[in-house]
């Protein structure tokens, strides 16, 4: 069961192996020519001030596009949830994000101030939608 949004898959549920993954990416300004390491993280904080921590277990592939406003690199994290986790994006909005900086360091995302609200509001309810179909 894919939950989609922006006909991007955010979240998917396996019912035979009740594994729920959800699939985060991350923008970059530029072309981008080298992979994501293996233990890349990404914390979300929480609007009950909880922070998960999420952790890439494979390099992650760059994917550059070039549009009018200039070149963007993505990279698609492939993250495996626990019900736990599914729960608290379920039940709590995401305030703040912390992403690998490219090429080191970390950068931290407001996501109130930044990006679509639009996106990150429906990263709680398809956890919603996954919670209630388990």
């Amino acid at each position: 069961m894919p939950i989609i949004y922006n006909r991007r898959t955010l979240y998917t549920y396996n019912h035979e192996t009740r594994e729920i993954k959800f699939f985060l990416r991350l923008a970059y300004r530029g072309e981008l020519n080298e992979y994501m390491k293996e233990g890349s993280k990404v914390d979300f904080k929480l609007e009950d001030g909880s922070i998960i921590n999420f952790k890439s277990n494979k390099p992650i592939e760059p994917i550059s596009q070039a549009y009018q406003a200039g070149v963007y690199t993505y990279y698609t994290f492939d993250l495996l949830l626990t019900q736990e986790e599914l729960k608290k994006l379920a039940s709590f909005k995401v305030t703040a994000m912390r992403k690998p900086g490219m090429p080191g360091g970390y950068e931290n995302l407001d996501v109130k101030k930044k990006g679509s609200r639009v996106y990150w509001s429906s990263i709680t309810k398809g956890a919603k939608c996954i919670e209630k179909g388990l």
